[in-house]
């Protein structure tokens, strides 16, 4: 943790130094100063006020976990389904597959239009978002179960959702929170792109301002924001995944790092 703050004090050093000298055009690149200045004059305001940045925030966020919620559970159920039902299994997995290769900027005015310009439209963006990763890891993540396993606990009497329960979940959990690592920083791609497309609120609309304004410094303050957030929230579910997954060797290799 030292060595990263000394690098990235160092970074904002070079940074700071390097506009200093050079004086690109304000538009072109800020320091890191100014940076900070359009930080402080975004959250020194009224919380309530949609002129700074904390009702913004807070809807991007509101968007990202609700949509990330939702997909990811709709996602890890339907994975489980899927690989316990063979039919289920080659009947949707090509249509799911299909669908994925659509760009969700290029769904996302379809949903504006059947959602309206609310939170709505974008939640039900990053639930796209959210649910392939989650429904493709938990597929797989089950079907690599050993099979000597299912076996052992059929032959003990165990029903379906007792295998499930304990035996497929438990050994596919290490996808499972990779999945959700990967569908947490698609939700916020999905919910920022969203809000390209048509808002009131959230940090894609001032990102959108400022660039309209040619406001460098305020568009770098905003995906610093966005940057914090990630990596709070990745944070979280990183120490979630520790606790869970206390068991894993890799999981213990990594906490004895």
């Amino acid at each position: 943790m030292l060595l990263a703050l000394l690098t990235f004090s160092m970074l904002l050093g070079t940074c700071e130094g390097g506009v200093r000298i050079l004086r690109p055009p304000p538009w072109l690149f800020p320091a890191p100063s100014e940076i900070a200045v359009a930080l402080y004059r975004g959250f020194a305001v009224d919380p309530a006020s949609s002129g700074g940045y904390y009702v913004h925030v807070l809807t991007t966020l509101e968007e990202a976990l609700a949509g990330w919620v939702i997909g990811s559970v709709l996602g890890i159920l339907l994975g489980v389904l899927l690989s316990q039902v063979r039919f289920l299994e080659r009947l949707f997995l090509p249509y799911v597959n299909a669908t994925q290769t659509i760009p969700k900027i290029a769904i996302a005015p379809i949903f504006l239009i059947w959602f309206g310009l609310g939170i709505e439209s974008k939640i039900a963006l990053v639930i796209t978002s959210a649910f392939f990763p989650n429904f493709l890891n938990t597929l797989v993540g089950v079907k690599s179960v050993e099979q000597d396993l299912i076996d052992m606990m059929r032959s003990l009497g165990a029903t379906k959702s007792e295998i499930a329960r304990r035996i497929l979940l438990p050994n596919s959990l290490p996808m499972i929170f990779a999945s959700l690592e990967l569908a947490l920083l698609h939700s916020f791609l999905a919910a920022v792109a969203g809000e390209f497309v048509g808002a009131r609120q959230g940090i894609g609309v001032l990102l959108l301002e400022r660039s309209h304004n040619l406001d460098m410094a305020g568009m770098f303050a905003l995906l610093v924001i966005l940057a914090v957030l990630g990596w709070t929230l990745d944070s979280l579910l990183l120490f979630v995944r520790q606790r869970a997954l206390f068991w894993s060797p890799v999981v213990r290799g990594q906490s004895g790092s």
